[in-house]
């Protein structure tokens, strides 16, 4: 049934689906060590967290589905700001249910030179409470989490981020 839902469809369902607001997601993962995860990119290699620690930040930004209108906008915006987050130590990487197929050709349309994780199954999304979707579509919630060098999750944001934010939280972890 999932195969003939149309662009459009999956596109109103994205835009329609709740956000959560509520403080428990992130009380419960601020200040703790981020899960760890080792997923495939749309570059062909897998990516782990682990590969920063010690190194560099990570911005972890969950977004919904590739391709929609949202989520296309938040990936772009990131890949804009691609220098300013290198200029403060931080890797950028994006995530959703998509196959790295898909997310090679997304992050394409994008402009967005940061690798791309296929979370096929969800289950890097669930260890992040940003597992979600509507009715029988499964897909990430729009979520990012900023984790500091030491692999500790400093600050979560929802909803399409804000840059200016973000940074101000980098420029506090020197």
């Amino acid at each position: 049934m999932l195969k003939f839902l149309t662009p459009l469809t999956i596109t109103a369902v994205v835009a329609l689906a709740p956000v959560a607001h509520g403080a428990s997601a992130m009380s419960t993962l601020v200040g703790n060590k981020a899960p760890d995860f080792s997923l495939p990119s749309d570059r062909g290699e897998a990516v782990s967290l682990t590969e920063y620690q010690g190194k560099q930040n990570v911005l972890l930004a969950f977004f919904p589905k590739a391709f929609t209108p949202g989520c296309s906008k938040e990936m772009q915006d990131l890949g804009k700001d691609l220098s300013k987050f290198k200029a403060l130590n931080t890797q950028v990487i994006g995530i959703s249910y998509d196959t790295p197929e898909t997310l090679g050709k997304f992050a394409v349309h994008c402009a967005a030179d940061f690798p791309f994780l296929s979370d096929e199954g969800g289950k890097i999304a669930e260890k992040y409470q940003s597992a979600g979707g509507m009715l029988m579509i499964k897909m990430a919630k729009r979520r990012s989490f900023l984790i500091d060098k030491a692999g500790t999750v400093r600050h979560v944001y929802e909803g399409m981020p804000d840059h200016a934010q973000i940074f101000k939280d980098l420029e506090a972890l020197k």
